[in-house]
């Protein structure tokens, strides 16, 4: 089920940037797309065919500037998950809650968990939190690219640092992120540019607010770009840090999509 979800999803995306392209093809010269038999020829020979096919491909990653909403998955969600804190709210989880409430997250969930729970294994953390399988738990991790052409994160498409989303049962591939965001910028930047890896734990915890495995997406310091696995897609919800060691935040991949809008790739 998971994965026709996924694929179903998929072709919901491309069919979606496919109209994209052939509505601006069609805005520019109508007349040249009047016949079937010469569809090829009119996308070879269009002035603006490249700027339509690099829309048609940008437009399935997503990301900051993305204005398609993902439909929910009909399989599951966070509806039977209940925020419990143990009687234990701080500040920072007020003011997260109060982030996730100004967001219209209404899928978004904090439980506390046990002090030595990263010392569990995964599926002991997966039976603490309900969740269906282990493939829920994810992470979010700070990436730099310490040979980036731009200072900070201006540019959302070749930032100096994401915000990367994954799972844990993956492991993240700095290759893949470099050939993620090469395509972004049409392959116009060089190898030699990039260097992806983790940042320190003092910058992680400057720029996001958040110490080691408590970053979460939500309620970041500075507006840094994400980039969200596409393995995650085959899931209803996803299980993240919560802004504190002991605190994990919940919310439907939809929604995480649709209000946080990070860019989805192949970055395991």
């Amino acid at each position: 089920m998971a994965g026709l979800y996924s694929r179903q999803l998929k072709l919901y995306h491309r069919l979606n940037a496919l109209h994209s392209k052939i509505d601006l093809l069609h805005r520019s010269k109508p007349h040249q797309i009047s016949h079937s038999s010469r569809l090829g020829e009119t996308f070879q020979n269009h002035p603006l065919s490249t700027a339509a096919l690099h829309c048609s491909a940008t437009s399935e990653f997503f990301g900051p500037q993305s204005s398609i909403l993902v439909p929910d998955n009909p399989r599951e969600d966070t509806s039977k998950i209940v925020t419990d804190l143990m009687g234990n709210e701080t500040d920072n989880t007020r003011r997260l809650q109060s982030v996730s409430d100004s967001l219209n997250l209404s899928s978004s969930r904090f439980v506390r968990t046990p002090s030595d729970y990263y010392q569990w294994p995964l599926e002991q953390r997966r039976n603490f939190l309900k969740a269906p399988s282990t493939s829920y738990l994810c992470k979010s991790l700070l990436v730099t690219n310490t040979k980036c052409i731009n200072a900070h994160c201006q540019n959302p498409k070749n930032s100096k640092y994401y915000i990367v989303v994954f799972q844990y049962i993956e492991r993240f591939s700095a290759e893949k992120l470099m050939k993620f965001v090469r395509l972004l910028n049409e392959f116009t930047i060089g190898k030699k540019k990039f260097n992806f890896q983790l940042a320190s734990e003092e910058i992680s915890e400057t720029m996001t607010g958040y110490g080691h495995n408590a970053v979460t997406p939500l309620g970041i310091k500075e507006e840094i770009p994400m980039i969200l696995s596409d393995k995650i897609l085959d899931l209803g919800y996803l299980w993240l840090g919560g802004g504190e060691v002991d605190v994990k935040w919940s919310c439907n991949v939809s929604e995480f999509r649709n209000v946080l809008k990070p860019f989805v790739a192949d970055i395991t």
